[in-house]
């Protein structure tokens, strides 16, 4: 464990997902292009702004859709200065917020996240796994943002990234700095599941249903 330095850029981890259809699918034409703070706005609040349908081809998202997405989530964009002001309050949230809503990582790979304490402070994290074992060795990364004034007070954004030997299962990660100690839930995945040898990289058919779209009284994720 390290103490913050809060001087440095937010190292992010992207992972290639798994494709089988072209490298580098074509875009739908005939969409009406999307207004650019629009589609930053979707962005920061993870709302995707585009998807690859069954040809292959990346489709951009109605401009109507994404607006009604972000309404569901409490955010009014019905103007350019509702939309600049619903960026400065995610930009305030986040800032505000010591650890993400939730770490996800996957099992054999280094899992990267940030921390947010006072800027200049100590930040300690560890991990407490679902069985109650106390695990430490996270490492500090190079992270040059430059810290953010929150109400008079300067906060600093450091990045660690916990070992890729950590089980599968849903445990804690904790951090504490000063006096201050919190904690947010840590998901250990499978790095993969199992697929057919013999399939390679060829494409399967198959049915599915998206949770969210099953008609429940008690629907994950949303009222239907």
């Amino acid at each position: 464990m390290e103490p913050l330095c809060c001087t440095g850029a937010r190292a992010i981890t992207v992972s290639p997902a798994l494709r089988s259809w072209p490298s580098s699918p074509t875009r739908m034409g005939n969409v009406t292009a999307v207004d650019a703070g629009l589609v930053d706005l979707a962005n920061r609040f993870g709302v995707a702004t585009a998807y690859t349908d069954w040809t292959g081809r990346t489709v951009d998202v109605p401009e109507s859709t994404l607006v009604s997405v972000l309404a569901a989530l409490g955010v009014d964009v019905g103007s350019p200065e509702l939309r600049a002001a619903a960026v400065t309050d995610q930009e305030r949230a986040y800032w505000a917020r010591p650890l993400p809503p939730a770490v996800v990582g996957r099992a054999g790979t280094d899992t990267t996240f940030w921390v947010h304490v006072t800027h200049g402070a100590d930040a300690h994290v560890w991990v407490r796994l679902e069985d109650g074992t106390v695990r430490t060795g996270t490492r500090q990364l190079d992270n040059f943002t430059p810290p953010f004034d929150l109400d008079g007070r300067l906060v600093g954004e450091a990045t660690f990234a916990l070992p890729g030997d950590l089980p599968l299962g849903y445990h804690r990660l904790h951090l504490r700095s000063g006096d201050t100690e919190t904690s947010t839930a840590l998901i250990v995945t499978p790095r993969w599941l199992g697929v057919p040898a013999r399939l390679g990289n060829r494409r399967t058919w198959g049915l599915a249903t998206q949770l969210y779209s099953v008609r429940s009284a008690r629907s994950w994720g949303s009222v239907i």
